[in-house]
């Protein structure tokens, strides 16, 4: 028989976005010699109940040296928070670079 105990743990694990998604353009400048860059992202810290408070926050990434368009960099453990998970989700960054097709 299946033990249900657990069930909303698995339901948060694997349905509710631990992960944060954004864009950052920068330009071809930005790209070739790399760059520290704000980003503002609004943060969800879930509690035990589902309910929730948005906080917005500002991380900084580091452009590596050439970079090229529709990179993705994973700053690990910068996304949304969950009281019932052991770890934050990630934020993922990813490059696009003005004028580049």
């Amino acid at each position: 028989m299946f033990d249900f105990s657990n069930l909303e743990d698995i339901f948060n694990e694997y349905f509710n976005h631990k992960d944060i998604y954004v864009n950052l353009k920068i330009t071809k400048e930005q790209a070739k010699f790399g760059s520290s860059m704000p980003i503002k992202i609004s943060r969800k810290i879930i509690n035990k109940d589902n309910s929730y408070v948005i906080k917005k926050t500002v991380e900084t990434i580091n452009v590596p040296k050439n970079v090229k368009d529709n990179t993705v960099i994973k700053l690990t453990g910068k996304g949304n928070q969950y009281s019932t998970c052991k770890e934050n989700g990630d934020l993922y960054v990813e490059i696009k670079i003005f004028g580049t097709k």
